[in-house]
């Protein structure tokens, strides 16, 4: 232990944080993927601090037919991507969280019991801890590195798994123990099964150090989701009688009992609702509030990326052009950001 934190001491030297300074500091940022020229400018002008990244195959069906070979392939693309955008946020000083959105194999099954592929088959399991590898050699001493993030919604159905193969909390640890084997300085980021908050009490606390744990805040998927998936659809409003801050606060208590018990620091890399949402504004900044308030770090989804949940565009569901005037919702982010 004291020669871990000579090593951390050392590295904060170099890389301009610990897993301390990496708590205390506050970051209040945005997912974003993007190679527009005029989106980093925004960042900056907004003081965005913070970036979440995707590793995400857009071709579901590829992804859920992958292999190995396949999928490697894939990821060195999109490492390739990665590093112009990397490029690009270090000019103008912003870190960035890196996440494998899509691990080996994708899903196997997307309805119903959703499912990831690293928890039927065997060599997934075993490519995602290689994959792993892989990023953090390729990144090592990286100082525009903010965190790795290792799976995004790790997508565990049911308790048990598949005969041989662990489960997320035992694979997490492999993952987390790899990238440890090569880099002790970054930090990591782990999830909460489907990055559900009350899903926290079937977590359990990775034995490494610089580990931070997310949840993702998407409550009551019936309202942040309204009109995504279907053309007929009914309107809910924000706030009501059962649906209010309190009412939020109180979906997210697993997450802040884990952090309080076991002493570890908690970081949200997703949330947002759907544009067109009644009262989707008041709704943000209640949850923003509630980050706040708990002093945890924060990733909005999403600037550059689907419209559904950009800032940049108005509550016109049928709009699918940014508004020409600052909406609403990108006033209230900017009215957080202030605060970097």
């Amino acid at each position: 232990m004291v020669k871990q934190t000579i090593v951390l001491l050392i590295a904060s030297f170099f890389l301009g944080f610990t897993s301390e300074s990496v708590a205390q500091t506050p970051c209040r940022g945005v997912k974003f993927s993007t190679y527009n020229d005029a989106d980093f400018v925004k960042l900056t002008d907004m003081n965005v601090n913070l970036i979440r990244y995707d590793l995400i195959w857009d071709d579901s069906t590829a992804a859920d037919n992958s292999n190995s070979t396949t999928f490697n392939a894939w990821l060195d693309d999109e490492l390739d991507d990665f590093d112009v955008v990397l490029a690009k946020l270090k000019a103008i000083n912003i870190p960035a969280i890196i996440v494998l959105h899509t691990p080996p194999g994708g899903f196997a099954t997307r309805v119903g019991k959703v499912t990831h592929k690293i928890f039927t088959e065997s060599w997934a399991q075993a490519e995602i801890v290689a994959a792993w590898q892989k990023i953090a050699t390729r990144y090592l001493g990286e100082t525009g590195i903010h965190a790795f993030e290792i799976l995004n919604e790790p997508a565990q159905f049911d308790d048990a798994v598949t005969a041989g193969l662990k489960d997320w909390n035992g694979l997490a640890v492999d993952i987390v123990a790899a990238i440890r084997a090569i880099d002790t300085v970054h930090p990591v980021i782990t999830s909460s099964r489907f990055g559900d908050p009350t899903k926290y009490n079937k977590m359990d606390v990775i034995p490494y150090d610089n580990v931070l744990y997310t949840f993702h805040f998407y409550y009551p998927f019936q309202y942040t989701h309204q009109g995504i998936f279907t053309k007929k659809w009914k309107k809910r409003f924000y706030p009501n009688p059962t649906l209010n801050k309190k009412k939020l606060q109180k979906v997210m208590k697993n997450a802040f009992k884990f952090r309080e018990q076991n002493n570890v620091e908690l970081i949200v890399t997703e949330f947002a609702t759907a544009r067109w949402a009644p009262g989707g504004d008041k709704y943000l900044k209640d949850v923003i509030d509630i980050f706040e308030k708990k002093e945890i770090c924060w990733t909005y989804e999403s600037f550059g990326t689907v419209d559904v949940w950009s800032f940049e565009y108005t509550k016109n569901k049928n709009d699918k052009t940014k508004s020409t005037t600052m909406t609403a919702r990108e006033a209230l982010l900017r009215e957080y950001f202030t605060k970097n």
